[in-house]
């Protein structure tokens, strides 16, 4: 499967997961955000529209969006940018 990739490099990046009472955290200088969008729009409401893939140098994240999901993603983004 084909897909569309947007890469948008950081200034800074902190990653942290938790798992009950652990927390562990990690810093890259220059993480790289990654918009992956696939080639075919879903079947279904509940199929992923994107994917947000955050990666630096020893750490990696990813998160899949669904059209609801990516839409208040843009609500909040829009209510940063507007303040």
């Amino acid at each position: 499967m084909r897909e569309t990739v947007r890469t948008l490099v950081g200034q800074r990046g902190r990653f942290e997961i938790a798992d009950g009472r652990v927390t562990m955290e990690a810093a890259d200088p220059a993480p790289s955000l990654y918009v992956r969008q696939p080639e075919h729009p879903p079947l279904g409401e509940s199929e992923s529209v994107a994917t947000l893939a955050l990666s630096g140098e020893d750490v990696s994240a990813r998160v899949e969006l669904t059209a609801a999901d990516a839409e208040e993603l843009v609500d909040a983004l829009g209510e940063v940018l507007d303040r």
